[in-house]
């Protein structure tokens, strides 16, 4: 947890204020019996994934943040094709790895991102 602890200690002298975090979820339903989970090999893996996005959802909560959970087939056409051209070109700035991963966490941020400026502005009219 260190990591963790050094980066959120690094944002306050850098005035970075971190308000949402973005969270790509799968599309399978996974069922609430373990033992119809074990049954079907697909379903373990979509299990794992469900385990991982709430862990990573818990943590943002448990550190106040509002997070946002987007279908990861949905990201795209949330965000248009202007914005995952832009994504896209990003490998350029950054430099690798800039994959498939990286441009979901990316996608699931911005929606996050816009997502939280409209209940801000909502609240402050």
């Amino acid at each position: 947890m260190q990591p963790s602890r050094d980066f959120w200690r690094s944002c306050d002298p850098a005035h970075v204020s971190i308000d949402a975090a973005g969270v790509a979820t799968g599309s399978t339903a996974v069922p609430s019996d373990l033992a119809a989970i074990l049954a079907a090999h697909p379903l373990i893996h979509a299990a794992e994934g469900v385990l991982f996005q709430e862990a990573v959802a818990g943590a943002c909560e448990a550190r106040g943040l509002n997070v946002v959970r987007v279908r990861e087939r949905d990201l795209w056409s949330k965000l248009g094709s202007d914005v995952r051209q832009e994504v896209d070109s990003l490998r350029s700035l950054i430099g690798p790895p800039w994959g498939a991963d990286q441009k979901t966490a990316t996608a699931a941020a911005l929606i996050a991102l816009a997502d939280t400026s409209i209940r801000v502005a909502v609240r402050n009219q």
